[in-house]
């Protein structure tokens, strides 16, 4: 199981709520755009076999699950918690 923080989240977040919640479509794009980047990292170091791959998330790492799951063929399963907004 891989963990990344999103962008503007956790140790990433600054404080400014109204920001963070003007871009909050760009940094649910960029959780997505950064997946293939982690899928080919820990594919590399064979922590992953590439054929039993799934994500998770809960609120806005659900929505980020479910866009990846729409976008990348790779991808086998998703679980959702709390994606409010689908």
């Amino acid at each position: 199981m891989i963990l990344p923080d999103a962008f503007m989240h956790s140790a990433h977040f600054d404080g400014d709520e109204q920001r963070r919640l003007r871009h909050f479509w760009d940094i649910l794009r960029k959780n997505i755009d950064e997946l293939p980047a982690v899928y080919t990292h820990y594919r590399s170091l064979g922590q992953i076999d590439g054929r039993r791959v799934g994500v998770c998330g809960a609120s806005m790492g659900g929505m980020t699950a479910l866009g990846a799951l729409s976008r990348f063929d790779w991808l086998l399963s998703t679980a959702v918690r709390w994606g409010q907004g689908i």
